[in-house]
């Protein structure tokens, strides 16, 4: 199924799949909405540092999304990720500038991200949060995300992992793997 590469949203935002985002509008939207991210680099060596980027420059996902929203001609909300794993989607930026927050642009990005795998035929979406960000884990959940695990990183902190299963079937597997119901069918049968 091809998906839109834009779209308008409420009458007054305008949705694009993008190749790149603008710069310096996305660095300013990053810093806007979460103050800038850690420059971890610092702590690293000269040696350090070149191998870091010999890696970056190594590195090519093989699917990658970028999705801008705008009100008029400037940036307000994006959201970005790529394949991690053979069918896992990593989505692993989304930001909605705080003037326009409650709008439902994050939903809006949200509902893109997951037609968008869907239709690419990933199994499941996977996401980080800090901990207490609680209106997007609140979003995420409400949407159907569960809860895959938490994590203590050195650069982001405390971090909740959500998982969306596109597969209603994988959903119900982890359900069961985690006690939170009593494995029926296919599902007892094949792993019970």
């Amino acid at each position: 199924m091809l998906q839109p590469t834009q779209w308008i949203f409420q009458d007054k935002y305008l949705f694009k799949v993008v190749e790149q985002f603008e710069e310096p509008v996305y660095t300013d939207l990053i810093n806007n909405v979460l103050g800038g991210t850690p420059e971890w680099t610092r702590l690293l060596s000269e040696e350090e540092l070149k191998k870091q980027q010999e890696l970056k420059s190594k590195w090519k996902p093989s699917f990658r999304l970028r999705i801008a929203a705008y009100f008029g001609e400037e940036l307000v909300g994006c959201t970005s990720g790529w394949q991690s794993e053979e069918n896992t989607y990593y989505m692993a930026i989304s930001l909605v500038r705080p003037d326009h927050q409650r709008c439902g642009l994050y939903s809006e990005l949200l509902r893109a991200v997951i037609s968008f795998a869907q239709a690419e035929g990933f199994q499941k979406i996977q996401s980080h949060h800090q901990s207490s960000n609680n209106p997007i884990l609140i979003a995420k959940l409400k949407a159907g995300f569960v809860i895959g695990g938490l994590e203590l990183t050195d650069t982001m902190g405390s971090l909740v992992s959500l998982v969306y299963f596109l597969n209603s079937e994988r959903r119900k597997f982890m359900d069961a793997r985690t006690g939170f119901v009593r494995p029926t069918g296919l599902i007892r049968d094949l792993f019970f």
